[in-house]
């Protein structure tokens, strides 16, 4: 299935990722990738899922859709994927609830 942002061609694949220039983050660039498959996918969207909560603290799965040109569905899955991985946590419950990174434990 694909979402807003990406759009299939017989032999390539449109998607939209987050850059780095002069110290601000740029969500919307787009860059094409040849036969990208769904694991890969699904790793670069996790790695901006990452960074956006690394520069925002916490954040509702709707936003993080949006940011993503996801449907809900799908971005739900990332995040419980990120929450059984040890990486975030969901914190609240329905419409109220939001993700945001694991603090690191101090022990060693």
């Amino acid at each position: 299935m694909l979402t807003d942002n990406e759009n299939l061609d017989p032999e390539r694949i449109t998607l939209s990722l987050s850059v780095l220039t002069d110290d601000k983050v740029t969500y919307n660039k787009k860059v094409t990738v040849k036969r990208i498959d769904k694991k890969k996918l699904a790793d670069i969207r996790k790695d901006t899922i990452i960074e956006y909560l690394t520069d925002h603290v916490n954040a509702k799965s709707s936003e993080l859709a949006k940011l993503l040109g996801v449907r809900s569905a799908r971005i739900k899955r990332l995040l419980s994927e990120l929450v059984e991985d040890g990486i975030a946590v969901a914190e609240g419950t329905g419409r109220d609830r939001t993700y945001r990174l694991r603090e690191k434990s101090s022990q060693t």
